[in-house]
């Protein structure tokens, strides 16, 4: 990456930072541009350059933030080929436990879940490279209603779960949920 390319990312970063900064301090609809810039330090010109508005400046964020986790998931794919249920839970809670503060700032903003649910089409990648007992065999449409469900359930736990003052462990969450679905698959 050469300097431009470089300055470009931390200005990025910057703006981003101080959007969740500000956050923490009001809600997000209040927060304007010119509070993101003077909190960055940075000027209205450059924020204009990368962002549309605050809201591109959040989605751009989620991008990042699903960038990242579906490189995880890409690797332990190419490391296991399938991926059991156990594995995929796990790296779900220990992902957002890893990004909790912000994750957090985002519930509290009531932004979890509009930001994080849409992706659910994204995620069909993954739907076909592990088996769990509410797997079907139907066309795309019908396995990303699974997946809204499945997933939408997921993302509820994890806010509340994020939300919590002592939290449990990520690991220990993950077993819960894998007991709950496999007993479920038994009473089938």
């Amino acid at each position: 990456m050469n300097g431009k390319d470089r300055m470009v990312q931390m200005s990025k970063k910057w703006l981003t930072d101080s959007l969740f900064e500000l956050m923490e301090e009001k809600p997000y609809q209040d927060i304007t541009v010119t509070m993101i810039t003077n909190h960055a330090q940075l000027s209205r010109r450059t924020f204009y350059r990368y962002f549309k508005d605050k809201n591109t400046l959040l989605l751009n964020y989620r991008e990042q933030i699903w960038n990242q986790y579906f490189e995880i998931i890409k690797t332990k794919i190419k490391a296991s080929k399938k991926l059991s249920y156990n594995l995929i839970i796990n790296t779900v809670f220990g992902f957002l436990w890893e990004h909790r503060d912000r994750m957090r700032i985002l519930i509290q903003q009531d932004l979890f879940l509009s930001l994080f649910i849409p992706k659910t089409s994204e995620m069909l990648f993954i739907y076909d490279h592990f088996n769990m007992p509410w797997h079907i065999h139907g066309n795309r449409d019908q396995i990303v209603a699974v997946l809204d469900f499945v997933i939408g359930g997921y993302f509820n736990v994890a806010k509340r779960w994020l939300m919590e003052k002592h939290p449990k462990d990520p690991g220990q969450l993950a077993v819960t949920l894998s007991k709950a679905i496999f007993k479920l698959n038994q009473n089938k």
